[in-house]
């Protein structure tokens, strides 16, 4: 079915020549391929290297798709987290002057920052976007 596609894609004649050097060995390998399959060696060639780019654009889907899972995973991790939460009570307790910066408080802090850092490195990752 393939081949069919390939010989008929866009209804496009096939006009154009490719030469490529092979072994002997290469050669009868395809032609024996192709023969038992009741392909010309050429349109074997093309239906072979049509699905490895199938394959490879397959490849690229599947890691897409990992990343997006990869994605929603650390937004739920933001969801659930309680780092909106803790910033916003830091912010109303320095505001209101009674925070205290105690080397446990600026630890806490410190800690919300790198972790707050890597989402946005991940997300930027995840995005593509580049910085």
């Amino acid at each position: 079915m393939l081949a069919m596609q390939i010989d008929t894609l866009l209804g496009l004649p096939l006009d154009a020549t490719l030469t490529i050097r092979l072994t002997k060995f290469e050669r009868e390998l395809w032609d024996e391929e192709a023969n038992v399959l009741g392909l010309s060696t050429s349109k074997y060639v093309r239906v072979t290297l049509a699905d490895e780019l199938t394959k490879r654009k397959l490849a690229v889907l599947i890691k897409r798709r990992n990343e997006r899972k990869e994605y929603v995973r650390l937004l739920r991790g933001i969801g659930q987290s309680r780092i909106a939460n803790n910033l916003n009570q830091l912010a109303y307790a320095a505001n209101t002057g009674s925070l205290v910066f105690t080397p446990d408080v600026i630890a806490q802090i410190n800690e919300a920052y790198d972790a707050i850092m890597y989402m946005r490195s991940l997300l930027i990752e995840l995005s593509g976007v580049r910085v």
